[in-house]
């Protein structure tokens, strides 16, 4: 069989596995999570881009649903035939290994993007993929060119999700590494300060345009990305007594009313002690109980200040204004509540990220670890698979701590970079141990 017949088979078997993906997917009818809705009503404390996608579907009626699925399964197949051609060009994969890459990439689809589901990660995914190729582009090549492109659509795909402003720092980070190691002799000031104007321009463009949608659809000039997100775990650490932190009566009564409502449910720190952890005989008592019991209750916590609020009936007129006065307030308790309790609040985070994204095993930390000081190494060599694997590792705890800190340890905000990282380890695999096997059999491989 020649070459162009196993081309022929390989792309017919990658066209008939999105074939019966799209029809699975499309079958299954549009589904809703539980921030579809907030979407669907262009929500005050949703960014523009996906309640945009939604809002100019609606052309098509009472089919409206249908035509929002039939768009995301489209840009999911479309960016993963992008992504298994650039792959497979880029790293020169046999027929098996692409096909591995294939599997891995469906399976990502449809367990996280799931794009019959009216929520964000149906767009971003596909449009992260794109990114991820620019960024891989730019590494092997040392072209900083691509960068421009992965920026550019950087932006876009933050004005959909928040969380993919962790994609500036390290595209940045990118740069600045083709320029020092592997273009010297093209450095200069004007080259990279020209750069990170572009990425300013672009925040400032980003976050001009969403007040700017708020202002029209809301009437307030504002980028309502609330502490709300940050707050949970403040208040998981508080204690009554911190309402003197405020200085404003009605804040100190607002805080006093939310803490006790938390405390009596069993949402808080001081809950967890007095009635869980001392209770437990001592050879049970662990401190990873405590991060369980705040991941599992820090959305509740944020249900409760939504609520009293008035966040929680969609049909009370005025909503919008509740919802600024929510966000007024938990941004004075968030700056005062942070100075009181920083150390208790980093810990909570970082703990977060150590039980829920290393199952709470020093061995698989360790282990993560060396891979970072090995791919490092490989940064400073110049090599090509130790440095893609770096900058992906460095997203991939970019992500992990922008989700601590604003949100929670959730396969839903991290699938992304866990993707790319499988999908570089499939492609280490076959280059460094399948193809440098049949190369050289006789040889040990290190």
């Amino acid at each position: 069989m020649n070459s162009m017949d196993k081309k022929r088979i390989e792309w017919t078997i990658i066209w008939a596995s999105f074939i019966v993906f799209g029809a699975y997917s499309f079958l299954h009818g549009p589904q809703f999570g539980d921030d579809s809705y907030g979407y669907l009503r262009m929500d005050l404390y949703r960014p523009i881009g996906y309640p945009l996608i939604l809002f100019f579907l609606e052309v098509f009626g009472n089919y409206h649903q249908f035509a929002v699925i039939t768009f995301q399964i489209a840009i999911n197949i479309g960016a993963g035939a992008f992504f298994l051609k650039k792959i497979k060009k880029i790293f020169g994969l046999d027929f098996f290994s692409n096909l591995i890459v294939l599997v891995i990439l469906l399976f990502t689809i449809v367990s996280y993007s799931k794009p019959n589901v009216l929520l964000t990660e149906a767009v971003t995914f596909p449009l992260f993929l794109i990114v991820a190729i620019y960024i891989v582009e730019s590494i092997i090549s040392h072209n900083n060119r691509y960068l421009y492109k992965a920026i550019i659509l950087s932006t876009l795909i933050f004005l959909i999700r928040e969380q993919f402003l962790i994609l500036y720092p390290i595209i940045g980070l990118l740069y600045l590494y083709n320029l020092l190691y592997w273009n010297k002799n093209k450095f200069s000031l004007r080259v990279l300060a020209t750069f990170i104007a572009a990425n300013i321009l672009l925040l400032i463009a980003a976050s001009t345009l969403n007040k700017t949608y708020h202002y029209l659809l809301h009437d307030t000039f504002s980028n309502p990305h609330s502490n709300v997100s940050i707050f949970p775990t403040l208040a998981y650490s508080s204690d009554l007594s911190d309402s003197e932190l405020f200085n404003d009566p009605e804040i100190q009564d607002s805080f006093r009313d939310i803490y006790q409502l938390i405390d009596e449910k069993g949402y808080t720190m001081k809950y967890f002690y007095e009635n869980i952890y001392n209770k437990l005989p001592p050879e049970e008592r662990q401190r990873r109980l405590l991060i369980q019991h705040y991941h599992e209750n820090f959305e509740n916590i944020q249900n409760t200040v939504r609520n009293y609020y008035g966040q929680d009936d969609k049909s009370i007129p005025g909503r919008n204004e509740r919802h600024l006065k929510m966000e007024s307030a938990v941004d004075i308790m968030t700056g005062e509540l942070i100075k009181s309790h920083f150390s208790t609040f980093m810990y909570l985070n970082l703990a977060d990220i150590f039980v829920y994204a290393f199952n709470a095993e020093k061995g698989y930390l360790g282990i993560f670890f060396l891979i970072c000081m090995i791919c490092l190494y490989g940064l400073l060599k110049g090599h090509q698979y130790g440095t893609i694997l770096f900058f992906f590792l460095a997203l991939h705890i970019t992500n992990l701590l922008a989700s601590s800190l604003s949100i929670k340890i959730i396969p839903r905000y991290t699938f992304y970079t866990i993707f790319m990282i499988s999908v570089i380890h499939v492609i280490y695999f076959y280059k460094f141990i399948i193809e440098e096997k049949v190369k050289r059999p006789h040889n040990k491989i290190l």
